[in-house]
Protein backbone atom coordinates (compact mmCIF):
# COMPACT_ATOMS: atom_id res chain seq x y z
CA UNK A 1 0.00 0.00 0.00
CA UNK A 2 2.67 2.58 -0.68
CA UNK A 3 0.29 4.67 -2.54
CA UNK A 4 -2.30 4.73 0.68
CA UNK A 5 0.83 5.67 2.95
CA UNK A 6 2.38 8.29 0.75
CA UNK A 7 -1.40 9.46 0.60
CA UNK A 8 -2.20 8.89 4.64
CA UNK A 9 1.48 11.37 5.10
CA UNK A 10 0.62 13.85 2.95
CA UNK A 11 -3.71 14.25 3.42
CA UNK A 12 -3.50 13.53 7.00
CA UNK A 13 -5.18 10.97 8.92
CA UNK A 14 -8.79 11.15 7.67
CA UNK A 15 -7.77 11.41 3.90
CA UNK A 16 -9.44 7.52 3.44
CA UNK A 17 -12.55 8.75 4.49
CA UNK A 18 -12.93 11.11 2.01
CA UNK A 19 -14.34 9.71 -1.18
CA UNK A 20 -12.91 13.20 -3.12
CA UNK A 21 -9.66 11.91 -2.56
CA UNK A 22 -9.92 8.34 -3.72
CA UNK A 23 -9.95 7.61 -7.57
CA UNK A 24 -10.58 4.51 -8.23
CA UNK A 25 -9.38 2.25 -11.54
CA UNK A 26 -6.40 4.56 -11.08
CA UNK A 27 -2.83 3.63 -11.15
CA UNK A 28 0.00 5.96 -9.47
CA UNK A 29 3.07 5.62 -10.20
CA UNK A 30 5.66 7.53 -7.63
CA UNK A 31 8.99 8.18 -8.39
CA UNK A 32 11.61 10.43 -7.82
CA UNK A 33 12.35 13.55 -9.46
CA UNK A 34 13.93 13.80 -12.95
CA UNK A 35 16.22 16.96 -13.98
CA UNK A 36 14.93 17.58 -17.50
CA UNK A 37 12.64 15.54 -20.58
CA UNK A 38 15.02 14.16 -23.74
CA UNK A 39 13.61 16.90 -25.56
CA UNK A 40 15.17 19.43 -23.23
CA UNK A 41 18.83 17.37 -23.02
CA UNK A 42 18.93 17.09 -26.71
CA UNK A 43 18.29 21.22 -27.24
CA UNK A 44 20.88 22.01 -24.44
CA UNK A 45 23.46 19.46 -25.72
CA UNK A 46 22.74 20.71 -29.43
CA UNK A 47 23.47 24.12 -28.87
CA UNK A 48 26.79 23.35 -26.61
CA UNK A 49 27.70 21.26 -30.19
CA UNK A 50 26.97 24.13 -32.41
CA UNK A 51 30.02 26.54 -32.28
CA UNK A 52 28.48 29.57 -30.40
CA UNK A 53 25.66 30.75 -33.05
CA UNK A 54 22.85 29.92 -30.96
CA UNK A 55 22.25 26.81 -32.46
CA UNK A 56 21.89 27.50 -36.04
CA UNK A 57 24.71 25.74 -37.26
CA UNK A 58 23.45 22.57 -35.65
CA UNK A 59 19.40 22.46 -36.66
CA UNK A 60 17.92 20.23 -35.59
CA UNK A 61 20.04 19.81 -32.30
CA UNK A 62 21.20 16.28 -32.29
CA UNK A 63 22.78 14.41 -28.94
CA UNK A 64 26.50 13.06 -28.95
CA UNK A 65 26.42 9.60 -30.58
CA UNK A 66 27.96 8.06 -27.17
CA UNK A 67 25.16 9.61 -25.42
CA UNK A 68 22.52 8.52 -27.73
CA UNK A 69 23.50 5.03 -27.93
CA UNK A 70 22.96 5.05 -23.79
CA UNK A 71 19.59 6.73 -24.32
CA UNK A 72 18.12 5.01 -26.80
CA UNK A 73 19.23 1.62 -25.18
CA UNK A 74 17.76 2.27 -21.75
CA UNK A 75 14.70 3.72 -23.70
CA UNK A 76 14.08 0.30 -25.52
CA UNK A 77 14.85 -1.62 -22.30
CA UNK A 78 12.29 0.27 -20.82
CA UNK A 79 10.06 -0.60 -24.05
CA UNK A 80 10.46 -4.39 -23.76
CA UNK A 81 10.27 -4.25 -19.42
CA UNK A 82 6.64 -2.88 -20.54
CA UNK A 83 5.62 -5.70 -23.48
CA UNK A 84 6.62 -7.87 -21.22
CA UNK A 85 4.03 -7.02 -18.78
CA UNK A 86 1.47 -6.79 -21.55
CA UNK A 87 1.82 -2.82 -21.62
CA UNK A 88 1.65 -0.24 -24.63
CA UNK A 89 2.77 3.24 -23.93
CA UNK A 90 1.35 4.55 -26.82
CA UNK A 91 2.56 8.46 -26.44
CA UNK A 92 6.70 7.79 -26.18
CA UNK A 93 8.27 11.23 -27.47
CA UNK A 94 11.29 12.91 -26.22
CA UNK A 95 9.33 14.83 -24.02
CA UNK A 96 8.06 11.45 -22.20
CA UNK A 97 11.35 10.79 -21.71
CA UNK A 98 12.64 11.61 -18.50
CA UNK A 99 16.63 12.36 -18.10
CA UNK A 100 19.11 12.73 -15.16
CA UNK A 101 22.45 13.86 -17.25
CA UNK A 102 25.66 14.49 -15.39
CA UNK A 103 28.66 15.26 -17.80
CA UNK A 104 31.96 13.37 -17.42
CA UNK A 105 33.91 14.84 -14.44
CA UNK A 106 37.37 13.04 -14.29
CA UNK A 107 38.10 15.11 -11.59
CA UNK A 108 35.28 13.38 -10.05
CA UNK A 109 35.78 10.12 -10.67
CA UNK A 110 33.27 9.97 -13.91
CA UNK A 111 35.43 9.19 -17.05
CA UNK A 112 31.79 9.37 -19.01
CA UNK A 113 28.36 10.88 -18.79
CA UNK A 114 26.23 9.39 -15.93
CA UNK A 115 22.93 9.04 -18.11
CA UNK A 116 19.39 7.82 -16.33
CA UNK A 117 16.48 7.66 -17.63
CA UNK A 118 12.67 6.93 -17.22
CA UNK A 119 9.40 6.34 -19.05
CA UNK A 120 7.06 8.92 -18.13
CA UNK A 121 3.72 10.09 -19.29
CA UNK A 122 1.25 6.66 -18.95
CA UNK A 123 -2.15 8.78 -19.24
CA UNK A 124 -2.46 6.69 -22.67
CA UNK A 125 -1.03 3.66 -22.31
CA UNK A 126 -3.06 0.55 -22.95
CA UNK A 127 -3.02 -2.69 -20.44
CA UNK A 128 -3.44 -5.46 -22.60
CA UNK A 129 -4.07 -7.84 -19.66
CA UNK A 130 -6.77 -5.64 -17.86
CA UNK A 131 -9.06 -5.76 -21.76
CA UNK A 132 -10.25 -9.11 -22.27
CA UNK A 133 -11.25 -7.06 -26.32
CA UNK A 134 -7.46 -6.67 -26.43
CA UNK A 135 -5.59 -10.01 -28.29
CA UNK A 136 -1.95 -9.83 -28.78
CA UNK A 137 -1.58 -6.36 -28.67
CA UNK A 138 -4.73 -5.56 -31.31
CA UNK A 139 -7.31 -3.86 -30.03
CA UNK A 140 -11.10 -2.88 -31.47
CA UNK A 141 -11.73 0.32 -33.22
CA UNK A 142 -15.22 0.55 -33.11
CA UNK A 143 -16.36 3.98 -32.37
CA UNK A 144 -15.04 6.92 -34.74
CA UNK A 145 -13.43 9.36 -32.24
CA UNK A 146 -12.12 6.90 -29.56
CA UNK A 147 -8.73 7.55 -28.48
CA UNK A 148 -5.98 5.78 -30.23
CA UNK A 149 -3.22 6.71 -28.59
CA UNK A 150 -1.12 10.09 -27.51
CA UNK A 151 -0.12 12.91 -29.68
CA UNK A 152 -1.28 12.63 -33.23
CA UNK A 153 2.24 13.81 -34.66
CA UNK A 154 3.98 11.10 -33.32
CA UNK A 155 1.67 7.75 -33.92
CA UNK A 156 2.26 5.40 -36.39
CA UNK A 157 0.75 6.01 -40.41
CA UNK A 158 -1.26 2.96 -39.65
CA UNK A 159 -2.91 4.09 -36.34
CA UNK A 160 -3.45 7.63 -37.58
CA UNK A 161 -5.37 6.27 -41.10
CA UNK A 162 -7.06 3.48 -39.24
CA UNK A 163 -11.12 3.42 -39.91
CA UNK A 164 -13.23 2.98 -37.38
CA UNK A 165 -15.33 -1.04 -38.00
CA UNK A 166 -18.45 -2.11 -36.79
CA UNK A 167 -19.46 -4.32 -33.82
CA UNK A 168 -20.16 -6.94 -36.92
CA UNK A 169 -16.96 -5.87 -38.77
CA UNK A 170 -14.39 -4.39 -36.05
CA UNK A 171 -11.33 -2.73 -37.11
CA UNK A 172 -8.04 -3.64 -35.06
CA UNK A 173 -5.50 -1.42 -34.54
CA UNK A 174 -2.52 -3.25 -34.05
CA UNK A 175 -0.33 -1.83 -31.42
CA UNK A 176 2.41 -4.51 -32.02
CA UNK A 177 4.32 -2.60 -34.10
CA UNK A 178 4.77 0.01 -32.44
Amino acid sequence: HFVGEASQRTLGEGWDANPEYVRLNTLFIVMEPMDKPLKKLISELGAAMDGGDGGRSAWPPVLPLPVFKVVMQRVLRGIVELLRFGIVHRDLKADNVLINYQHAAPEEGRAHPTVLVKLADFGHALDTTAHRSVIDFKMPYILHGTPKGGAAAYLAPEVVNAKAGTFDEPVFIDYSKN
